[in-house]
């Protein structure tokens, strides 16, 4: 029965706070997404209180069940997203110089470092350098903060994402034995933000997409440094989406001669619901993109669930899903200039 509690305590507050939090930050005229960004492809003005929405639920989570880890180091990461969103602190490398400088210190004070990558190179690296080590899990988990961020374009492409993540993590868990409360109070999260953020009366903002990385990535880190018979490159296949959309766009943005730290909407979601706005209404090219999205990355995640120490399997699909997303990022973007120039 407690364990029942540990959920839907948290979940009915999680609820609450959706109706509640939005009405009371748009009285103030606070955290509304800013239609003016070149890289915004919304058009609809909405509340970005979906990162406080989740932090709140996870400290009421901690209350109950005294379970989920490094709380006030989640929250710090919140509120950089915050100062971005508020239009505080405008400056992406600004922003990226504070999510380092706490995962920095989170790595120091919590002794919190991947062990092992099943790289043998890399390996060595951590294993004999304390520094390189942490730089190491520094650069992993920044790059996959703002993966999170680059992927919460579109209405649910990131919600989908969370929840995708966590019901593997939850699968892997209940395999391994281990206690997964945390990931399921996260499953029903993000099913019920799917609802509010299809409508446009919530957005997770960047406060909530920096919490979702911080989030998926110690947890994922706690789970792998513990068991080592998963390769460490399934870990990879999870966070492989968002990770390969910061990477990409970088060496994209290199290529054209752009900042790569400039925000833009040349993202493959956001091509993609461009691609569909012409045939479908807004709200369901948004969820017809992000539901696509994941489905193309959680397929190989699947495929190698019950082979997860197999690297060779994971390895090759990896490549395979590399390479369907660039092909699809080139097909899709043609065609929209083709209808571009037809009009």
């Amino acid at each position: 029965m407690s364990i029942n509690l540990n959920i839907l305590f948290p979940t009915i507050i999680f609820i609450f706070l959706c109706f509640i939090l939005p009405k009371i930050f748009n009285n103030l005229c606070l955290l509304k997404n800013n239609l003016n960004k070149t890289h915004n492809i919304n058009i609809q003005e909405a509340s970005l209180t979906g990162g406080i929405c989740l932090i709140i639920t996870l400290l009421s989570f901690h209350l109950v069940s005294k379970n989920f880890f490094y709380i006030e180091f989640a929250t710090l990461i919140l509120f950089i997203g915050l100062l971005s969103d508020a239009d505080i602190i405008k400056s992406p490398k600004k922003r990226l110089f504070l999510i380092v400088i706490i995962i920095g210190l989170f790595s120091l004070i919590e002794n919190f470092i991947i062990i092992n990558t099943n790289v043998k190179y890399i390996d060595q690296l951590i294993k004999y350098s304390n520094l390189s080590s942490i730089l190491f899990f520094i650069f992993c988990i920044s790059i996959l903060i703002n993966g999170c961020n680059f992927i919460d374009g579109i209405n649910n492409n990131l919600n989908f994402y969370f929840l995708c993540s966590n019901i593997i993590i939850s699968l892997l868990k209940l395999d391994l034995g281990l206690n997964f409360d945390i990931n399921i109070l996260l499953i029903f999260i993000s099913l019920i933000f799917i609802l509010f953020n299809f409508f446009d009366k919530i957005f997770f903002g960047d406060s909530g997409a920096y919490l979702i990385g911080f989030i998926i990535g110690v947890d994922l880190v706690n789970l792998f440094n513990a068991n080592n018979e998963i390769s460490k490159f399934f870990a990879v296949l999870i966070v492989f989406y968002p990770c390969f959309e910061v990477l990409f766009s970088m060496i994209r943005k290199y290529f054209f001669k752009y900042s790569p730290l400039s925000a833009d909407s040349d993202h493959l979601h956001s091509i993609l619901v461009t691609f569909l706005i012409k045939k479908k209404e807004k709200k369901l090219a948004h969820l017809m993109a992000s539901f696509f999205l994941n489905l193309i990355f959680i397929i190989p995640v699947m495929y190698n669930f019950n082979k997860f120490d197999n690297t060779k399997s994971i390895l090759i699909s990896i490549i395979i899903v590399m390479c369907v997303y660039l092909i699809l990022f080139s097909v899709v973007k043609k065609l929209n200039k083709l209808f571009k120039e037809i009009n």
